[in-house]
């Protein structure tokens, strides 16, 4: 949906109902595209304008209250994977399932168009991890796609917190994809524990959870099939974990089945010994860039 006025495009944005009748926010101007649920401020899909997808979403995926949804950028807070101390507790965290409002949307002068999501700590919330804390996600779409995370802590004692950005890249092939950029950092491999330094180019062809530590501030997925490359640039995050669940976990998890070989995950992670420690009153930014280009 584009309108004109004056011969100039205008921004658009509007609610609709998305799979499961879940709310979700339309996107549309000149330079893109995307789409964001309320539910968990999933950002769901993004293009440029004329490009194909740049996100994988699932068609296995649960589209239902208080379910994580399989694809798309996920928000992972205030922890990322298991809960430390209770396995009970929701994977990632628990704002990935909650109801995001939005707060503001604004047409840039540029021709792309921004919007931010907020959420604030519940009794719900204090039950599973007890701060009081603020999220504001900022999404600006454009022919890149900016997604800024604050952090603030609302109470009156610090807290230490893990994040990330889950994102599922759309590839061709995951055989034959490579991401570039993380050349001699260390990480470890967190199926077998080994801790490791990269050589050369990432290459995925099947069960693969590297954590890269520490990895830099630009790294470039490339996807021959698709003839194109994926630029990530952040500040604010100090770790990537790029993961594929491979052929034999993919079949046995009901949300993946046959489409492992369809995404790669190179998720901007602070966790582990980059977990944030924020004190009282204070915010913490972090902030992802996604750009396509042809290869």
């Amino acid at each position: 949906m584009q309108e004109e006025h004056n011969g100039q495009d205008i921004q658009t944005v509007w609610f609709d109902r998305g799979s499961g009748g879940l709310e979700l926010l339309r996107i549309y101007n000149r330079l893109g595209e995307a789409t964001i649920y309320l539910h968990g401020a999933h950002i769901a899909s993004y293009k440029k304008r004329g490009e194909a997808e740049l996100l994988f979403m699932s068609p296995h995926s649960v589209f239902e209250e208080g379910r994580p949804m399989r694809g798309g950028i996920p928000i992972c807070f205030p922890w990322f994977g298991q809960h430390p101390d209770d396995s009970a507790l929701p994977l990632h965290g628990f704002v990935r399932t909650m109801i995001w409002r939005l707060e503001s949307q604004c047409n840039e002068v540029d021709g792309s168009t921004t919007v931010t999501l907020v959420l604030s700590d519940t009794k719900e919330t204090r039950s599973m991890w007890d701060h009081r804390f603020s999220l504001a996600l900022s999404v600006n779409v454009g022919s890149q796609m900016k997604i800024s995370l604050e952090v603030t802590n609302t109470g009156g004692h610090a807290f230490d917190f893990s994040a990330a950005l889950h994102t599922y890249y759309a590839v061709g092939a995951l055989k034959g994809t490579s991401v570039d950029g993380l050349d001699g950092t260390k990480g470890v491999d967190r199926l077998t524990n080994i801790p490791f330094v990269q050589k050369g180019r990432v290459t995925v062809e099947g069960a693969y959870q590297h954590l890269y530590c520490d990895a830099g501030t630009r790294v470039l997925l490339h996807d021959p099939l698709m003839a194109r490359s994926v630029a990530m640039e952040q500040t604010g995050w100090a770790n990537i974990l790029i993961w594929n669940p491979g052929e034999e976990a993919a079949r046995a998890n009901k949300e993946i089945l046959d489409a492992w070989q369809d995404f790669l995950c190179v998720e901007h992670v602070n966790n582990d010994r980059s977990q944030v420690h924020l004190e009282a009153g204070d915010t913490h930014h972090s902030e992802l860039v996604i750009g396509v280009a042809h290869s």
